[in-house]
Order: C-alpha cells, then structure tokens, then sequence
C-alpha cells in the first residue's frame, strides 16, 4: 500500500469502513468482482483495485512483479502479516512502519533462505537435504520447482516465527492456511506459472460464487473448467453464453440467439 487505504465491509464506496491500510501495508487479495475490488484474504474486507473505475487513481496499491514474489509462498506470508494484524487488535494499537518493515525483512529473509535451500537441493543432486531437514516431504518433491520453492518458504517462515524472538513476539501463532494447488508439470513448463488459477485466467466474485474471467472475458465455472457466459466491460455485467458445436465447429450463442466466434467472442 502506498497511501491510506479504507477496507470496507462490501464491495462498495457506500459501505460502512472498517479500518484503513497505511503506507508499508501489504494486502493480499483472495478473490476480486467483476467491477474491481479486491476481497482480502482472511475475510479482512474489500478495498477498491488499480482497475477500480470509481477511483482508479486513489486505488493506493502497487502489485508485486514477478520477481518480487517469485519462490514466495504468498499464503504463508498473508497468515503472517494477518496474525501480527491480530495480536495489535488484541493490544488495542495499530501497526506501526516498524511492525511493516519487520514483515517485509522476514519475507525477504524467508525468500534468501529459500533460493539458498533450493540451490544447495539441485547442486547436491538429491533430495536427501531437504528430506533430512524436513523442509519438504517426498510428496512435495513430486510437485513442479515452483510449488517446492513455496513448500521450502512456507517451512522457513514458520520455524523462524516459532524460533525466532522478534518475530515470536510480533506474529505470535500462524494461523491454519491452505496453499493452493499447483498446476501439472506440462501446464507450468507452458505458462511459466502455478496455481489453481492459471496464468491466464483470475478469479473473481459474482453472485453465483466465484468465476475464472480469460483474458478475453469469457467467465469459466472453476469446478468445471466450462464456460459459461462473458464479461462485458462496458456495461460491467455478465452475459449467459451457451457452448454450441457443429460436426468440428465450436461456437458461442447468446440470449439473443447470436453466434459468436469462440476465440474473439465477436459476433459472426
């Protein structure tokens, strides 16, 4: 966060404010509506993203790039910043820029430790080292390089919560988190991404639950894969679409009984 950010109730300007994120803040977003908020993780409340068009301008975030993130088991660090957030409320103060910058160097410690821990892993030619320190278990190491590196940070991050006085008094007990699972091997050599939410898809929230939205706004159900209907940006409202076939002919048709191409989704 680079300014005060409110974190609302809802997805909407309108409703009640419930705290705002100062400068240092890092938020973690578990989901995001077709019209641009950003549910944060641990059900903290909604705040309105980059692409807001309220205030697209105010939005007061800045995304990790790539580097930044990469090796970093995101989930691990929300429930860290999460619980330091926890144990304030329980002492009545709010965070201060040094209770930020302790976070940001335990995340940049973790991530050293990590690219440190995975080096040494490939140099030695086995898993004998991450096993025997019980970094990971054999079941991880079947997993894609990425989905390791965030087994090892995850590891880390907790021993030196545990382990570590500073950050023991600061953090205190990580909560229970899930770590997403990772994309096949293949798929992950292809995008050069992991998760359950692809590279080229997001999640978002609708009011039938949560969506995958492609790049060209086709919404996909997440359970199974299939679409369902498109975004359309510029009236920010969803619109049923039925999968047609025809002999090796695939095709999109909408309530107005137009046909649509399946890439471009423009109607034909």
């Amino acid at each position: 966060v680079s300014d005060n950010l409110p974190v609302h109730a809802a997805p909407s300007c309108d409703s009640p404010i419930l705290s705002y994120r100062r400068s240092g803040d890092m938020l973690f977003a578990q989901s995001q509506t077709l019209d641009g908020w950003l549910r944060l993780d641990h059900q903290e409340g909604w705040v309105p993203g980059l692409q807001h068009h309220l205030r697209p301008e105010r939005s007061g975030l800045r995304i990790l790039d790539a580097f930044e993130d990469e090796d970093m088991d995101l989930w691990a660090l929300s429930a860290a910043w999460f619980a330091a957030r926890r144990r304030k409320s329980a002492q009545s103060t709010e965070m201060t820029s040094a209770d930020f910058q302790q976070l940001h160097n335990l995340a940049r410690m973790t991530r050293e430790g990590t690219r440190s821990r995975y080096t040494e892993h490939i140099v030695s030619g086995g898993p004998e080292l991450l096993l025997s320190s019980g970094l990971v278990t054999e079941a991880q190491l079947s997993q894609p390089p990425a989905w390791i590196k965030q087994c090892i940070f995850g590891e880390l991050l907790r021993r030196s919560v545990q382990q570590l006085q500073p950050f023991r008094d600061s953090i205190g007990r990580l909560p229970n988190y899930v770590r997403i699972p990772p994309l096949p091997l293949a798929e992950e050599e292809q995008t050069g991404s992991m998760g359950f939410w692809s590279s080229a898809c997001l999640p978002f929230e609708f009011e039938a639950g949560p969506l995958m939205m492609a790049p060209n706004g086709l919404l996909l159900d997440p359970r199974s894969c299939e679409p369902i209907g498109r975004f359309l940006p510029q009236t920010r409202e969803a619109e049923s679409l039925t999968l047609m076939r025809h002999d090796e002919d695939a095709f999109f048709l909408n309530a107005k009984k137009e046909i649509l191409d399946p890439l471009s989704l423009d109607v034909i």
